[in-house]
């Protein structure tokens, strides 16, 4: 017998293909997964997901390319597909209170975002360094830090050690890059500044132990 929750949110995907409805909405439904009948309502501008329990999402999720809303909160992901990076219309992603681990490179398509939430996903550390590419996306990463002071102790800092690394390279040589990495607030900067400082001295104890 059908869970009466599924069975619930098949009624809600229904409704919406007759009605032509651009918003779906599954708040509190507590799915294990999400219909696999969602994929082809391609015309969807928002999308509720928030108090289910979903662990992943699959690639199909690309396929909503008109998405402006997409609201992930409280479930238990633990990462995204790439595929996320082709919702290039979304303006708002909530994804807080999950347990990422990772956020793809992908991410720094996602240009038009203006709320990003993130917060209470307690082993994700740093963004993806594609999200800085962007001058858009780059006051995110201040409220990524914000909302993450884990960034800035010990173990976090080395724990991303090389991914600030390429931040820096690519910063070096993008020109663009370079002016979205001017607009970064302070901590960000000292952040990084630390890495730079770091990385020869990790060196010279890698050479020092081989000797």
């Amino acid at each position: 017998m059908e869970h009466p929750n599924l069975t619930e949110a098949k009624k809600r995907i229904e409704k919406a293909n007759q009605s032509a409805s651009k918003k779906l909405d599954f708040y509190g439904l507590r799915l294990t997964n999400v219909p696999e009948e969602v994929w082809k309502l391609t015309n969807l501008t928002i999308l509720n997901l928030h108090t289910n329990q979903l662990r992943s999402l699959p690639e199909e999720i690309g396929r909503l390319a008109n998405l402006t809303i997409l609201d992930l909160s409280y479930n238990q992901l633990v990462r995204l597909p790439s595929e996320i990076g082709f919702l290039t219309k979304l303006t708002t992603l909530c994804l807080s209170n999950n347990q990422l681990r990772s956020l793809p490179e992908e991410f720094g398509s996602l240009t038009n975002l203006t709320y990003l939430s993130l917060h209470n996903n307690k082993e994700l550390i740093y963004p993806p360094y594609s999200m800085i590419k962007s001058f858009n996306v780059a006051k995110k990463v201040l409220e990524f830090c914000q909302t993450h002071p884990n960034v800035f102790t010990r173990r976090g800092r080395r724990k991303n050690m090389w991914k600030t690394l390429q931040l820096m390279y690519i910063a070096q040589v993008d020109s663009h890059c370079s002016e979205t990495f001017g607009k970064l607030p302070t901590e960000v900067l000292n952040l990084i500044e630390y890495f730079a400082i770091s990385e020869p001295y990790i060196e010279s104890k890698k050479r020092k132990r081989k000797e």
